[in-house]
Formats: structure tokens, C-alpha cells, sequence
């Protein structure tokens, strides 16, 4: 789906699986917890994964600190579950309990598939009851497509994009 990576003549008569870029996209740190095993897997195998969050979690009720401190409590733990499994990890600013699922969201998810090039994507249920994680679900599909049109990924998103014809 994402690039021309098949396995040789010699790896798919031998049976083996060539490794894979496997990208997960969440709304907050500590969403990967539901699928960490399938993640650490892949990484163990020697895929290539990339944990991103399109919120730092800023709002979490749980925490007692001020915004900028729970920030990077989330941030930290990012970035160590990263490194526990073996994964590389990015975060988007797009503000907790602030995502529309709009144009300009998945804009910045798409730059991100495009550098990327992830053979699978796992990510959210359009239909989650968080309204976050309905976002993300909905930034993540609307990037797929656009990660696939250079002229959009390559507009300066501080200008507006021009209409269509």
C-alpha cells in the first residue's frame, strides 16, 4: 500500500516476513496501553514503529499539576514507553479535548505518514465514545489520503490552500 518494500525471490521462498513500518496514532499518552503488546512485538521482530500522540493529555483529570507539568509528566511517558519497546515516538501540540478532525489536523498526520511510509496504521474507531479519540480516528483516515498528494504536503500551512479550480 505505502512504497514499493516486497520480499525478495529468496525471503518469500524461504518464508520469512520482511520487516514492516507499522505507525500508531493516538490521542493521548497512555492510549497505546491497548495494543503495547502487538507494538513491543513488531519492534522486537525488528519492525520499525512510531508511536505519535496528537495531544500531550494536558487535561487528564488524574493529575493534581498545572497544565505545563502534566505536559511533560505525558511527555516523559511518551517517550520512556518508547524506549521500552523499541519504538521512535512524536507528539502533535493539537490540544487536549480540542480536536475538530479538521483539514489542517490531518495535514499535519500526513507530513508524518509521508516521511514515514508506514506499512499499517492502527489507530482509534471513528466511533469511540471519547470525542479525542473520535478526532484522531478521523485526522488518521483523512491523512491517508492526504499523505499521498505532494502539493499538499508541501503547502506551507501558515498560507491557506487555494480552492480547487
Amino acid at each position: 500500500m505505502w512504497g514499493s518494500r516486497q520480499a525478495s525471490p529468496l525471503t518469500a521462498s524461504l518464508g520469512t516476513i520482511a520487516a514492516m513500518r507499522l505507525l500508531a496514532v493516538f490521542a493521548h499518552p497512555d492510549d497505546e496501553l491497548g495494543c503495547i503488546g502487538t507494538l513491543a512485538k513488531h519492534a522486537r521482530r525488528g519492525d520499525a514503529v512510531l508511536l505519535a500522540w496528537t495531544t500531550h493529555g494536558e487535561l487528564a483529570s488524574q493529575f493534581t499539576e498545572d497544565e505545563a507539568s502534566v505536559r511533560r509528566i505525558r511527555q516523559e511517558h511518551g517517550a520512556t514507553i518508547a524506549k521500552l519497546i523499541g519504538a521512535e515516538h512524536h507528539f502533535f501540540d493539537m490540544g487536549d479535548s480540542m480536536l475538530t478532525g479538521s483539514r489542517r489536523e490531518a495535514l499535519q498526520l500526513a507530513r508524518l505518514y509521508a516521511r514515514f511510509q508506514p506499512d499499517a496504521i492502527i489507530t482509534w474507531s471513528d466511533d469511540h465514545p471519547h470525542p479525542d479519540h473520535r478526532m484522531t480516528a478521523r485526522i488518521a483516515f483523512d491523512a491517508v489520503t492526504l499523505a499521498r498528494i505532494p502539493k499538499i504536503i508541501n503547502h506551507d500551512l501558515s498560507e491557506p490552500l487555494a480552492p480547487h479550480r
